[in-house]
């Protein structure tokens, strides 16, 4: 038995259509980016905290509280945004198989590893910031 032609280009349409998007995900889910200037001397330490974080050490030697935090430092919403929309138009036009090459592209932009040792007044305003 035959199948039709359209029938044919249905099913080809879907199957691409259920295979490509993967890179215009991908970017569209990078970590976000994190507002570096509150890490000036003065800072309150719940702000601090709310920007980066929970710190994975909180510790007090000498009578001098210190946090350090470590995170992904991403992208900013513009950067993901118009990554992703270049990769959809991509897969739009070469019918998913920019994919392929998007997709290994996508893969390497992972964000930076952060770590940030912030010490506190008896105040809890950052006296010292320290990036390792």
């Amino acid at each position: 038995m035959r199948f039709p032609v359209w029938l044919m280009v249905v099913s080809l349409t879907m199957v691409v259509g259920a295979c490509t998007g993967d890179a215009s995900r991908m970017a569209a889910d990078q970590p976000r980016a994190h507002d570096m200037s509150v890490l000036k001397v003065g800072t309150l330490r719940h702000r601090v905290i709310a920007e980066f974080g929970t710190p994975v050490l909180t510790e007090s030697p000498n009578g001098v509280k210190t946090d350090i935090f470590k995170f992904v430092d991403g992208y900013s919403s513009a950067a993901k945004t118009s990554r992703s929309f270049l990769h959809g138009a991509m897969n739009v036009g070469t019918l998913g198989i920019w994919d392929v090459f998007g997709k290994p592209i996508e893969s390497s932009f992972q964000g930076e590893e952060v770590r940030l040792k912030v010490e506190y007044d008896a105040n809890d305003r950052i006296s010292f910031v320290k990036r390792y």
